[in-house]
């Protein structure tokens, strides 16, 4: 449990990053106001959290580990679209801004599984 807490603060810091770098550096994100940026990464935390490791086994079992490489890719564009149906005030307007910020997320993501799984 305390592993588990650790591991939703240290997504809920890295993820407020992303989402402060999206805002002002990627011109098809919008966050508005300001004070919605912790809340988006909150939420987005939250469900990568309690879901992403689930989602990624099942897809892969789905896809027989065929497409394993864009599985977290596929998981994390999914989180991303809940969180913004989630948070209104999170807007990503376009393909391109999307998949951008999903392969900074899924890297962060990845970056976090690293650095929990050499801590353990």
């Amino acid at each position: 449990m305390l592993l588990l807490a650790i591991k939703l603060g240290v997504s809920f810091v890295v993820f407020s990053g992303v989402f402060t770098f999206a805002h002002k550096k990627m011109a098809n994100v919008e966050i508005a106001p300001w004070y919605a940026i912790p809340i988006a990464a909150l939420v987005f935390s939250l469900l990568n959290v309690l879901l992403y490791v689930v989602a990624t086994k099942v897809l892969n079992f789905a896809a027989m580990s065929f497409f394993t490489a864009l599985v977290p890719l596929a998981v994390n564009g999914a989180l991303l679209h809940l969180t913004a149906k989630l948070i209104r005030p999170l807007k990503i307007d376009g393909m391109m801004a999307l998949m951008k910020l999903v392969v900074i997320l899924t890297l962060s993501t990845g970056a976090i599984e690293v650095g929990m799984n050499m801590a353990v």
